[in-house]
């Protein structure tokens, strides 16, 4: 059965393992549904809220691996041991006193989606939200841009801003002028925020102790929480998002047919490499991730195979930090791209129709809107709505930062003292820039704490 289903209205419940059982989350789905194994009392509880289900208060030394090499690992195992995601697409199934699950499935529409079919999807997510005041997220990329242009013709504006911000060092800073651009042609209020001094640590403290989240995705998160946190106090409940496209009409660069072997594709999509992490871990190499990579591309590196590895990864993270956001701030997301059937439609399409084509990928987009989309945006490079984590950790020692993360029994059990110092060191003298994986470690490290609260 599908999980929504078995649950109702309910946010938790619990299934005997008395007789064999299957449970499916549905494909496309953005509801996250975590579960925890009770063999002692021979049942499996579920539940949305990731933090209810925590009853071994360990961190996971394979998750730990996982994480700081792929970003977004291919697992439903999560930061603390025992609590699992049941991904979307996903089924489980009991019997006989064992459990097994199926890799997730993402169906494609038996009819091959027109660019008419897709553009009547999305303009009329976009027309739905009527004269509710809305925010929408802006940045100079394709998907945030033309949810924007299209509101200005297709829903009520009065009332609705678009926002952006401004960092240190590399990120959103560097396309305010083009997102200003667009805001300014679509007749919709702009503002940005500025996110120029804050305290990154303290960012980190809110949301993992604010937040009903573990540790996950790249830190864009940061500019997501921050941004999302500044509607909140204006005001907005109603929040637009751009998310989605990336995964199904070859937004990213590895979707490329140059990315056409394991050499080439994993090494394009893992984050850390090997050395580095056998310099800072204390544990052994952890393969689950690995394995289920290896698995998902057992019958080639066809476009299909990698939406479907990133709808796996990237877009159930999204889920997740999505679900935690929404929860927190009290907001609803309006994300037109995820839509199921607009998901399922994009896969339909040939996969010529869907091949990156660089500098921006999406082609498949572009020229279903060639004539909403003005020429400026076409041909700026997207920085998108990243952050410089390096840029705020300068505001602390090499000495402060090991010890905030090697802060509990766990972490000491896990990291390497001089290792870590390595990796900070560089990080703060100019020698590399490990900012993300230091920001990463630090969350790991504040879920450990929090867990033995």
């Amino acid at each position: 059965m599908l999980i929504d289903e078995i649950a109702g209205e309910r946010e938790n419940f619990i299934l005997c393992l008395d007789d064999s059982i299957s449970v499916s989350r549905s494909a496309f789905s953005r509801q996250p549904w975590f579960y925890r194994i009770d063999k002692e009392n021979n049942r499996v509880e579920f539940s949305v809220n990731y933090w209810r289900l925590v009853k071994d208060r360990t961190l996971s030394n394979d998750y730990a691996w996982d994480y700081l090499s792929y970003q977004v690992p291919y697992t439903n195992s999560t930061a603390l041991n025992g609590v699992l995601l049941l991904r979307s697409g996903e089924k489980l199934t009991f019997k006989d006193g064992k459990y097994c699950h199926t890799s997730p499935a993402y169906p494609a529409l038996e009819v091959a989606f027109s660019k008419d079919a897709f553009r009547k999807e999305v303009e009329n997510e976009i027309q739905s939200i009527g004269k509710i005041p809305a925010a929408y997220h802006l940045s100079s990329g394709l998907d945030s841009s033309l949810l924007v242009l299209l509101a200005s013709n297709l829903a009520q504006i009065d009332g609705c801003i678009a926002v952006s911000c401004k960092t240190k060092g590399k990120g959103a800073t560097s396309e305010l002028d083009v997102a200003k651009q667009v805001a300014e042609k679509a007749g919709i209020e702009f503002k940005f925020f500025d996110y120029r001094h804050l305290d990154i640590l303290d960012v980190g403290r809110e949301m993992i102790n604010g937040c009903d989240f573990y540790p996950l995705a790249h830190p864009s998160h940061i500019v997501r929480f921050l941004m999302d946190k500044s509607i909140h106090k204006l005001g907005y409940s109603v929040v637009v998002t751009g998310r989605g496209p990336d995964e199904v009409l070859g937004g990213y660069p590895w979707h490329s047919q140059e990315f056409d072997s394991i050499e080439r594709h994993h090494n394009r999509v893992l984050s850390s490499d090997t050395s580095i992490l056998n310099k800072i871990f204390k544990i052994r190499e952890s393969v689950q991730s690995y394995e289920n990579y290896k698995d998902h591309f057992s019958e080639g590196y066809g476009l299909n195979a990698k939406s479907r590895y990133d709808l796996s990864t990237i877009y159930e993270s999204w889920n997740v930090i999505d679900h935690a956001f929404s929860k927190y701030f009290g907001l609803s997301y309006v994300s037109p791209f995820i839509l199921p059937l607009i998901q399922s439609g994009c896969l339909s399409l040939d996969e010529d129709a869907r091949q990156y084509l660089a500098p921006r990928g999406k082609q498949f987009l572009v020229d279903t809107f060639r004539d909403v989309y003005p020429d400026y945006l076409l041909s700026v490079p997207k920085a998108g709505l990243t952050f410089d984590v390096r840029e705020y950790l300068r505001e602390y020692s090499v000495g402060e930062l090991v010890r905030l993360i090697i802060c509990t029994e766990d972490m000491d059990d896990i990291i390497k003292p001089t290792g870590l110092s390595w990796m900070v060191e560089e990080t703060l003298m100019g020698g590399g820039n490990y900012g993300w994986q230091i920001w990463s470690l630090y969350l790991l490290a504040l879920t450990s704490k929090k867990m033995k609260v």
